[in-house]
């Protein structure tokens, strides 16, 4: 229930009459490296398509991950999945008061507003180099359905280190744990990349 409360919340959080934050996380990144790294990114790489592949599966992975390491922690192990679910809801709510409090605007925003350099939003682009782009559309669809100016902090970044923490005690072998470390570690990044996020936002 209180999952279902913050997914429908969430979108209305940016009509509450706080202004959006468009230009200070910019300024921020700006600050740290000297340019904004998704704008320095998008202008000087030029990525293969298997790197648009990459982005959009590390994207889209948020929104199953958690789901099937609870559905697992359900049947194999109880306890860890009350612990585990309670640390989901935490997070989500933490999330959610700070969307209110501080709407900010993601990169591919602010470009499209002209407040940074070009930036083009390109977490979905590898479903039509995977022959699937009604997957694309559909998460888009999504996307458009949501409030826009959640930006801060990235709950992309906090649930990919969640689901490495909680499940580093879980897993027996090296590469797991190796495994789990490079899937946080590749979610900022590919926030960055593809425009959904700020570096600052990723690290808060």
């Amino acid at each position: 229930a209180v999952l279902l409360l913050y997914d429908t919340s969430r979108g209305l959080a940016d009509g509450l009459g706080v202004p959006v934050h468009a230009v200070e996380p910019a300024a921020a990144d700006a600050a740290l490296f000297g340019a904004v790294p998704t704008v320095w990114l998008q202008a000087h790489v030029v990525a293969p398509a298997w790197w648009d592949v990459v982005v959009t599966i590390v994207y889209a992975s948020h929104f199953a991950v958690t789901p099937v390491l609870l559905a697992v922690l359900w049947l194999r192990h109880r306890p860890l999945w009350a612990r585990y679910a309670r640390l989901v809801v935490a997070l989500s709510l933490a999330g959610l008061v700070t969307y209110v409090l501080y709407p900010a605007a993601p990169p591919w925003l602010a470009a499209r507003d002209g407040l940074i350099g070009a930036v083009e939003r390109r977490s979905n682009n590898g479903w039509a180099e995977l022959g699937m782009p009604r997957a694309g559309a559909l998460l888009h669809a999504g996307q458009g359905s949501v409030n826009p100016v959640a930006a801060v902090p990235s709950l992309h970044t906090a649930f990919a280190v969640l689901v490495c923490l909680f499940a580093w005690r879980l897993v027996r072998h090296r590469w797991q744990r190796v495994l789990l470390v490079g899937y946080a570690l590749a979610m900022p990044v590919v926030l960055v990349w593809s425009g959904e996020h700020y570096v600052v936002d990723t690290l808060l």
